[in-house]
């Protein structure tokens, strides 16, 4: 077994701050698969399932989801109403927008955790959107306006992203 220690050769170097030599590990790779097995442990899977198309499903979604993240005890950086708006709206999109209500059609939820962020990815079978486009609509959009403001909001509390055929939300939220 290899010890690997830091060392200086006076009292001098060491009041000034400075190391004597630097020590490369002569197996890397060993401390990169130390370091991947501890990300493993801390990337938790929360959800990994597809839901029909269901006006009644978004609800229970959206509160599966939520009872998942609470289990976990883990303190995100928005409160729990801030996160069920993020939720709501992102599955409400996607059944609404993306797959236009047909019941034929399943949106995917997938979320996770690790030890910064929750993440949240919702897909829908529909042929997608152009961010562009909608980023110069939302400019125009009256906020006051009762409908059409769902990627306002989530942008609100969290960072999204979409995929290039934009049927794909990934919701960022950051641990405290």
């Amino acid at each position: 077994m290899t010890i690997i220690r830091d060392v200086a050769q006076s009292g001098s170097a060491l009041r000034s701050g400075r190391r004597s030599r630097e020590f490369k590990s002569p197996h890397p790779d060993i401390f990169l698969k130390m370091n991947e097995n501890i990300l493993k442990k801390t990337d938790s899977l929360l959800l990994d399932e597809s839901y029909l198309t269901d006006k009644i499903n978004i609800n229970a979604i959206v509160f599966l989801l939520i009872d998942k993240i609470r289990d976990l005890s883990r303190e995100l950086s928005i409160s729990g109403d801030e996160l069920y708006i993020i939720i709501d709206e992102a599955v409400t999109n996607a059944i609404e927008h993306g797959n236009c209500w047909d019941t034929n059609k399943a949106i995917h939820v997938k979320a996770r955790i690790d030890s910064t962020c929750l993440h949240i990815g919702i897909t829908d079978e529909g042929t997608g959107f152009k961010i562009s486009e909608m980023r110069r609509e939302q400019k125009m959009r009256d906020i006051h306006a009762c409908r059409g403001r769902g990627i306002l909001l989530i942008s609100r509390f969290c960072t999204p992203r979409w995929n290039r055929k934009g049927n794909q939300i990934s919701l960022s939220i950051d641990l405290k």
